[in-house]
């Protein structure tokens, strides 16, 4: 008889014990029913970027990489259509880099404020034999613009996206045209930027990431151009007759952000119960 009194005072404690934890892990939904928290092998592990108790507010993100030039100062067309890859490089290719800030707007929506600078170069001597063809150029360009960014998969700022938005490009340009008349230009362009990224979380609240773009102006005159041409000699000649297309510039590069943790934001929390 002690021997079973005793097994069931372990029974009723054992089920004591579960019924207080099971209170533990349930919650009251808004309209005010229980309902069961996800597991532990559920819920996330780090506070960064996936924590249901600490959002994601600004984004703090640098950038660097390489440009790919286009336009005027080719032939024919883009120059990956011609020569051989080494060429590519040390015709059209040079560097940028990139400071912005990324605020979440909505669940899949954030809005970015970038400020890129970096070189622009091209010549087409290796495409273009006839003498009064031949153009080179090279600048140095700063460009604010704000992008949005959608994000399909996810929450905002998290994984793949893509974006597009709208900026200024000022760009300081040396250019040459046969090597016989030389310019030096200050020019402002409207340009688009869009593209693609993805980021990959690391450590507590950093990340790194691979982003490729594509910033496209909506001119190419006297006026706007990012390469120099078309411009007029000192005698007025027309120099660098215009393309088909308006300049533009490829970027690819590789991101480092710092996600800055914010309780209050509600739009931003990353909770994953349902």
């Amino acid at each position: 008889m002690g021997n079973r009194k005793t097994f069931l005072l372990i029974a009723l404690f054992i089920c004591a014990t579960f019924g207080a934890t099971a209170q533990v892990r349930r919650y009251i939904n808004n309209d005010g029913r229980y309902q069961r928290r996800a597991s532990w092998s559920q819920q996330p592990h780090s506070k960064g970027l996936f924590s249901s108790t600490d959002g994601s507010g600004i984004v703090l993100t640098i950038e660097g990489g390489a440009t790919y030039y286009y336009g005027d100062v080719e032939f024919p067309g883009l120059a990956l259509f011609g020569g051989v890859p080494s060429d590519w490089a040390s015709a059209h290719m040079s560097f940028y880099g990139k400071l912005s800030l990324m605020m979440p707007v909505y669940n899949h929506l954030g809005v970015r404020i970038n400020l890129t600078g970096g070189k622009l170069q091209a010549n087409n001597f290796e495409y273009q034999s006839a003498p009064r063809s031949q153009k080179e150029f090279s600048s140095f360009f700063a460009e604010p613009s704000a992008t949005v960014e959608y994000y399909p998969f996810s929450e905002v700022s998290k994984w793949f996206y893509i974006y597009a938005g709208l900026g200024i490009t000022y760009s300081y340009v040396d250019c040459s045209h046969f090597a016989t008349v030389d310019g030096t230009f200050h020019k402002l362009s409207p340009t688009v930027p869009f593209g693609i990224g993805v980021n990959f979380p690391v450590a507590y609240n950093f990340r790194i990431g691979i982003n490729l773009g594509c910033h496209q102006t909506l001119f190419d005159s006297y006026f706007s151009s990012l390469d120099g041409y078309p411009f007029k000699s000192p005698e007025g000649e027309v120099m660098g007759k215009k393309s088909r297309w308006a300049d533009g510039y490829f970027t690819g590069g590789i991101t480092l952000s710092y996600v800055f943790k914010n309780k209050a934001c509600k739009i931003c929390r990353f909770t994953k119960y349902q």
